[in-house]
């Protein structure tokens, strides 16, 4: 019999048997993923002689050009976050070809993240580069990505499905938001918050601060929402009885350039490019909010001293009614016969 501590040691939830072959399983379908999208890239290329169009080139030869830097661009750069993650719009006319590789892209990119899901929510300690002789949690995710040398891998940016479309548009037009997420958040769930991330020093200290304040005190969770573009499409059928169009309008969202079926030497879609928009610059959230995090591992920030009490008091009355509305549904549940 093997040693049943190989089998019985457990890393992330897992046996050290599973956590291998999940490990393996994770480079085998990132080299799948990987091959399969070069080849696309490939085929982009060949496609020289139909339209592209990518948001701020005008040139077809350069705008094809970035759309296949855009396939493969899924590693961070050394100056950027490995969680950052880019946009690319545009529109692409593609061949046939083309196109029939993109359904298996997408399902490989599919299986890639369902491999990674195992490593998803352990974490691991170690030595906290900016602290020496302290420690701090890392997602089991990223060190595995790490063990496999892909340690700068966005695995946001490698999964985004590929958009492409059925026929080809008459009009593209794009629409850009910029947007915060912003929660509320009460103390009592502030402080679990933070002691899921760990007990360093930094989260201790980050505690300490948390125990100064109002224990009614409401915050809020900003978290920074990337620029977001919609494509609205728009198209035309003739109806040859009517002698009118039938005009079919559709939306899709993404940051990856999207692909449509088009004739070789003819011209592309009309395209709307639309101007991106900023984020606000009067903080994360307008002006009732504290522009600086006061828990930072958990980006919570204060409202204004002006508005706390306010904020607390909506808070607790939104909590009250909603559990209020609850007990009333469970007693007439219980009340059934």
């Amino acid at each position: 019999m093997g040693n049943p501590s190989k089998v019985t040691t457990f890393i992330g939830g897992m046996t050290s048997v599973q956590f291998t072959a999940n490990k393996l399983h994770v480079l085998t379908c990132y080299e799948r993923l990987n091959s399969a999208i070069i080849a696309l890239q490939d085929s982009v290329r060949t496609d020289k002689n139909y339209p592209a169009w990518m948001y701020g080139y005008e040139d077809n030869s350069d705008a094809r050009s970035l759309a296949i830097r855009a396939l493969g661009e899924y590693f961070a750069a050394d100056h950027l976050s490995p969680n950052e993650t880019l946009s690319f719009y545009g529109a692409i006319g593609a061949s046939n070809k083309t196109l029939d590789l993109i359904p298996n892209v997408n399902l490989l990119k599919t299986e890639f993240k369902q491999a990674m899901m195992p490593f998803s929510k352990g974490q691991v300690r170690e030595p906290d580069p900016d602290n020496p002789g302290q420690t701090i949690n890392v997602p089991l995710a990223r060190v595995i990505l790490r063990d496999l040398k892909l340690g700068r891998l966005v695995q946001r940016q490698l999964t985004r499905q590929i958009v492409h479309l059925p026929d080809t548009p008459r009009r593209i037009g794009f629409t850009f938001s910029a947007t915060n997420s912003i929660t509320r958040i009460s103390v009592d769930e502030a402080r679990n918050r933070l002691i899921r991330l760990g007990d360093d020093p930094n989260i201790k200290r980050h505690l300490a601060k948390l125990d100064k304040v109002s224990q009614d005190e409401v915050f809020a969770v900003v978290i920074p929402c990337t620029e977001h573009a919609r494509q609205n499409i728009v198209f035309a059928q003739q109806i040859d009885y009517k002698d009118k169009e039938d005009v079919l309008r559709i939306q899709t969202k993404t940051q990856l350039p999207l692909f449509y079926p088009c004739v070789a030497g003819k011209d592309g879609p009309i395209i709307k490019p639309g101007t991106p928009k900023e984020q606000k610059s009067n903080g994360p959230g307008g002006k009732e909010i504290m522009k600086q995090p006061f828990l930072k591992p958990i980006h919570a920030h204060r409202y204004v001293e002006s508005l706390r009490e306010q904020k607390s008091r909506k808070f607790r009355d939104k909590h009250e009614s909603m559990n209020k509305s609850e007990n009333v549904s469970n007693r007439s549940r219980g009340s059934r016969p």
